[in-house]
């Protein structure tokens, strides 16, 4: 079964290991970039030379309002590509290795519509911090407001994701939208129950903090126990080496 990752950029700094990322990964996955905007193309080529990826450079920048960043690029580049998989990647988040090859198998095995893995929370420069056990969670409840799947934690088929992408057009919680028309329009779903996605605490100030995520994590496991519903009995307690490679 095929697969291609999405993966919108400005050519920020971290947007080659987000490729090499995709490149890696176990199960060969397709690497679409969209430069959203010309003027940032020469940067973007710089940060993906000798990646084998495709390319593609919009005219005009889409996401210029900083809660849109992206996702018109979300909401259209879907209905282009002929993958039977989709995956969606901020450039600023990477996938360990095994991140399609798990979601892919869970898929098969149960006959799902789509599913999600779980995520890691890195800093700037890459670094393990925690995992995310209280925001990103899908059928579980979200610590700080409605259901959430992070844009990186994302696998669904193809032909549900078009039905469903143009709710990513718009600014604000976007990615909440997403998740909760996804999970009613297509309830044949699950999490794989591994910490497969990596995802990148903003530095400029916007979206949840260390602190953030180790309070609710301490919520959840007061309610939970150490090991959650949502985390596959095979999967580690702790990261190996106790973090993620960058």
């Amino acid at each position: 079964m095929s697969c291609v990752a999405i993966i919108p950029t400005t050519g920020a700094p971290t947007l080659g290991r987000a490729a090499r990322s995709v490149l890696a990964q176990r199960s060969p996955t397709a690497c679409y970039v969209v430069c959203d905007g010309e003027r940032y193309a020469e940067r973007t080529r710089a940060q993906l030379a000798g990646l084998d990826v495709t390319l593609c450079v919009l005219p005009l920048n889409t996401g210029a309002v900083v809660d849109n960043s992206g996702h018109r690029i979300y909401a259209s580049f879907p209905h282009l590509v002929d993958q039977d998989h989709v995956l969606l990647l901020d450039e600023d988040n990477w996938l360990e290795p095994d991140h399609t090859e798990r979601c892919l198998d869970l898929m098969e095995s149960r006959q799902l519509q789509w599913c999600h893995s779980l995520r890691n929370i890195v800093d700037a420069q890459g670094r393990y911090l925690c995992r995310d056990d209280c925001e990103s969670l899908g059928r579980w409840a979200s610590y700080a407001g409605p259901a959430l799947i992070d844009t990186s934690c994302w696998f669904a088929r193809r032909e549900h994701v078009i039905h469903i992408c143009h709710v990513w057009h718009g600014a604000g919680h976007s990615d909440r939208r997403f998740t909760r028309a996804m999970m009613q329009a297509f309830p044949q779903f699950d999490c794989t129950g591994y910490y497969t996605a990596n995802y990148t605490l903003s530095t400029r100030g916007r979206g949840a903090s260390r602190e953030f995520f180790e309070g609710g994590n301490a919520l959840a496991y007061a309610r939970h126990g150490p090991h959650p519903p949502w985390r596959a009995a095979a999967c580690p307690a702790h990261p190996p080496g106790g973090a993620t490679l960058a």
